[in-house]
């Protein structure tokens, strides 16, 4: 056939590729768990990334794929890669997720180089603020690096791969060491600590440090080397690659690179707040526009309109900086005249003495000196000598002055008239020496009056025991063996010992400047028990009286409350608050009942609530109310939600 006659054969339509509902636009590429693809929301038309998991990948590859898609799903923040979706298809696993188009911070580092400490303080707000939600929600995400911190074109900071993530408050205990070793918490390497939301601090710490210096401070790699550099703290200072770096800066890298947990911020909200500070004074649209700067790579990064604002505020600031420095060297210079006493030895020498105070303090306990009923010095050992002698110079007007020491109700005083200073020369001067001479004190035997209160009812008196020394009768006693004294290592009845001491000895029980320990234990009323309480008294030379109150802690009932939902208000007597026994304090805190861990296994979550031992009433919705009795010590309840109504009952621990 003529191929001028011959017809054209059509183009077969583009046939369209889907992976369930996804319209597939293209492959983005191969992760070390499966495929990852760029496609279109069915409804939302934007464009979402699939994550492709094949079932034949290992067993904790598939646990953290599908850890990940349901922590990603419970978390909703703009500073949060948002999870859409996650489904099977025949032998493979998918999550649907936000696409964000852009870079990730690894990718800025390694082109940047450096990102100027500005911009970096915004990228690390902005982190720390999805970080923080994360937490608000119980999880940790235990693998902050640049990699997962990604920056789309609009500048927009967003936090991902949730994929080894932790509820830590359920379960905070480590099996495995996992990580990216040059980002992870000394803790992270040592299984036998627990894992809290402080790894992720630290995390983000090694992440701000390799912002502004653009190195990391630690090899990212498994060694002995590194798990003792990050064990005992150490790092280069980021002051060998940034002259003269902000201090702010440097505080926060101190303290959230910290070696020690408890160290670091109590929470994320306190580093937004430092850094919400600093970023105040900035336009927040011109700050989004440099990093989206960074993104780009613009290599005129320094002239944004937020770099070059930055800059001016730093030259005002250096000189009001010099300013202040100039006005503090002068408050200084003046401060130093007056508090080295030069105002009173070249201007005032006319109308002031100089008196050297001296005594030995001898057995005397909380000594203070006064000079005409003012105290001007509390006496400690750091202002006395090995022998206990005190020597000090006072500057005072000229004329008749009282010097005193006291010590609890014992003064020893004397009068002297103070000469004014006696001029010789600029730099020649003379003073006076008053010496207060301190007398010795004997033993004396003392009066003693114990009153115990309940810790949980503060205004409820619970026992009182007397010792007071009479002519007619010594011993003012309960009839009861609670309260004990330490004799030749045990315990035994303060009343026996009282009583053998005086009468078998001849001596009195209690002696000034002696010490003694005491212990109650086993006392109860109205069928309430009390914890055991161990003190100790240090009784001073001139101390002749003492009245001692001690708080008993009534042992705490326990209510275990189970119920087939996590979250539920609790009421006590009616009430959200009230108090409820730390067992690691070992002490009632008035908190909400809310507050109190809850634990899942089995399909059942359980409260442990510990409250003073009293009749109460325990309800979650103030109508279904159980009643516990004050001998109940040990109660369960079921709490029961079915078609939004709750149903309580008690049962026997």
């Amino acid at each position: 056939m003529d191929s001028k006659n011959r017809k054209p054969v059509p183009k077969e339509p583009h046939k369209k590729i889907f992976i369930g509902k996804y319209e597939i636009t293209k492959v983005i590429g191969k992760g070390g768990m499966g495929q990852v693809f760029l496609g279109v929301h069915p409804t939302l038309k934007i464009p979402v990334v699939l994550k492709k998991l094949t079932n034949s990948r290992s067993r904790v590859n598939k646990e953290m794929f599908k850890n990940e898609a349901s922590v990603m799903l419970s978390l909703t923040n703009e500073n949060l890669v948002r999870c859409y979706d996650h489904f099977d298809i025949n032998n493979s696993t998918f999550i649907s997720m936000e696409y964000v188009k852009g870079k990730s911070l690894a990718d800025i580092i390694a082109k940047e180089e450096k990102i100027p400490i500005p911009l970096a303080m915004y990228i690390l707000y902005q982190a720390a603020k999805g970080i923080h939600f994360a937490h608000l929600k119980k999880i940790v995400h235990r693998d902050i690096k640049p990699h997962n911190i990604l920056i789309s074109e609009e500048g927009d900071v967003k936090i991902t791969d949730f994929g080894i993530a932790k509820e830590v408050y359920t379960d905070a205990t480590q099996t495995e060491i996992i990580g990216t070793p040059a980002y992870m918490a000394p803790e992270q390497f040592d299984l036998t600590q627990n894992i809290t939301r402080a790894v992720d601090i630290y995390s983000l710490g090694v992440v701000f440090y390799e912002m502004i210096t653009g190195v990391k401070p630690f090899e990212n790699r498994f060694s002995k080397d590194l798990i003792n550099k990050k064990t005992k703290g150490k790092y280069p200072s980021i002051g060998k690659y940034i002259k003269f770096p902000p201090l702010v800066v440097e505080m926060i890298i101190r303290k959230m690179m910290n070696r020690d947990p408890k160290k670091r911020f109590n929470s994320l909200l306190d580093l937004i707040k430092i850094i919400g500070r600093y970023l105040k004074p900035y336009n927040s649209y011109e700050m989004k526009a440099a990093v989206k700067s960074l993104v780009i790579h613009d290599k005129d990064i320094n002239n944004t309109s937020f770099m070059l604002s930055v800059k001016e505020r730093d030259k005002n600031n250096i000189n009001k900086a010099t300013a202040v420095l100039l006005s503090i060297f002068i408050i200084g210079l003046v401060t130093l005249f007056i508090y080295s006493n030069s105002i009173y030895e070249l201007i005032l020498p006319d109308y002031y003495g100089k008196v050297e105070v001296r005594f030995n303090i001898a057995n005397l306990q909380d000594a203070v000196l006064e000079i005409d009923e003012k105290i001007v010095d509390i006496i400690s050992d750091k202002n006395l000598d090995k022998d206990g002698n005190y020597s000090k110079v006072f500057y005072v007007p000229r004329g008749g002055h009282t010097f005193s020491v006291l010590a609890g109700s014992y003064r020893n005083s004397k009068n002297e008239i103070v000469k004014s200073i006696t001029r010789k020369g600029m730099y020649k001067k003379t003073y006076q020496d008053i010496f207060i001479p301190i007398r010795e004190f004997s033993k004396k035997e003392v009066t003693i009056y114990f009153r115990f209160w309940d810790a949980a009812n503060p205004k409820k008196l619970l026992s009182h025991f007397d010792y007071a020394p009479s002519t007619k009768a010594d011993i003012y006693l309960l009839n009861r063996d609670d309260l004990k004294i330490l004799v030749n290592n045990r315990y035994i009845p303060l009343k026996n010992y009282i009583y053998d001491t005086k009468t078998k000895s001849k001596n009195a029980p209690f002696y000034s400047g002696e010490s003694y320990r005491f212990r109650m234990s086993g006392f109860s009323e109205n069928g309430i028990y009390y914890n055991q309480l161990d003190f100790e008294i240090n009784f001073a030379m001139y101390d002749q009286v003492l009245v001692l109150h001690n708080s008993l802690i009534p042992s705490p009932a326990t209510i275990e409350i189970t119920s087939n939902v996590k979250n539920f208000d609790i009421y006590v007597n009616g009430n959200k608050y009230g108090y409820i026994f730390d067992t690691i304090e070992n002490r009632y805190e008035f908190s909400k009942y809310n507050n109190i861990h809850t634990s899942f296994n089995n399909k059942v979550y359980k409260k442990t609530l510990l409250v003073p031992p009293n009749d109460k009433t325990i309800s979650v919705d103030k109508k279904n109310e159980i009643a516990i009795g004050i001998n109940e010590n040990r109660v369960g309840v079921n709490v029961v939600k079915k078609d939004g109504k709750y149903s309580l009952e008690k049962y026997k621990l």
